[in-house]
């Protein structure tokens, strides 16, 4: 094989512009979550019979590094048993030019949200549990969302509120 410069520029240069393609679609998502976010939710239950939804709060940090988020919260299903959501991870991934949210708590629950209306903060999409194939509706409204700065400002203000209170 013999070295093409010019074939290989033109090869990286559409190689970028569909990397920047892609992260220009996962924007509105990004926008709406930006690096902390609070989202309360409903979750169709698994058995059909019921008709209470079950409930989700979850916490999405966002790595700076790495663009991902940490994510712990709670599912509370409709007798009322808790269940902790930890070491949770999630991604905005890009499929058929549609951005997702994909939410992957282990050991079992996976969320896979769409933003179908860019200007509401709701994203709306699915819940599986691992090894069922099945889906079942999820709806989550972002109750808080800020940047980093205003995060780290709030946490330190808590902080110190807990601090005088120990004194």
């Amino acid at each position: 094989l013999r070295s093409d410069p010019k074939l290989h520029e033109q090869i990286v240069k559409r190689y970028e512009a569909e990397l920047a393609r892609i992260e220009s679609l996962k924007q509105p998502i990004i926008g709406l979550l930006k690096d902390y976010a609070v989202l309360r939710g409903q979750l169709s239950p698994m058995d059909r019979r019921t008709t209470e939804p079950d409930t989700a709060e979850l916490t999405l940090v966002r790595d700076a590094k790495s663009g991902q988020y940490w994510c712990e919260g709670v599912f509370i299903g409709t007798r009322g048993r808790g269940e902790l959501v930890a070491k949770g991870a999630a991604e905005i991934a890009v499929a058929n030019d549609t951005p997702m949210l994909r939410i992957v708590s282990p050991p079992t629950r996976q969320y896979l949200l769409g933003l179908p209306d860019p200007k509401a903060p709701k994203l709306t999409g699915q819940w599986t549990m691992g090894g069922y194939g099945q889906g079942y509706g999820a709806q989550f409204v972002v109750v808080e969302a800020v940047d980093a700065t205003a995060r780290d400002a709030k946490f330190e203000s808590q902080r110190k509120t807990l601090k005088t209170l120990g004194a």
